[in-house]
């Protein structure tokens, strides 16, 4: 996979975010299946995604865990936004998507997440 050639190539986590996300630290690969349509519509979730991962990285040495932590918190809290009001518009599943993030937790990711190592 590209993301674990990436991260070979340049010792470091390499994180492809698409409808498949990939995460690799250059000895493990994951692939994380989570997240909704309705993401790619409101402008800014991969930049929120990329500060997310900052702030997971600050919590942790561990890179890899980061990476993987940021991914899902975003793409769990839009499938649960998308259930609470996605059918309203962009501007409510918005505002769902930052109330899922705020209230995330353990036992959320632990329920939702959907990991396939590769």
């Amino acid at each position: 996979l590209i993301a674990s050639k990436v991260a070979q190539d340049y010792n470091c986590t390499a994180a492809i975010t698409g409808k498949i996300d990939t995460v690799s630290d250059g000895k493990r690969c994951v692939q994380l299946s989570n997240g909704h349509a309705m993401l790619s519509s409101v402008t800014g979730t991969g930049c929120l995604t990329s500060a997310l991962a900052g702030a997971f990285a600050g919590a942790t040495s561990n890179s890899f865990i980061s990476a993987c932590g940021a991914i899902l918190t975003t793409s769990i809290a839009g499938e649960i936004a998308y259930h609470r009001c996605g059918s309203y518009g962009t501007g409510s599943f918005h505002i769902a998507l930052i109330d899922a993030i705020s209230s995330m937790s353990n036992a959320i990711m632990i329920k939702y997440a959907h990991i396939t190592e590769v």
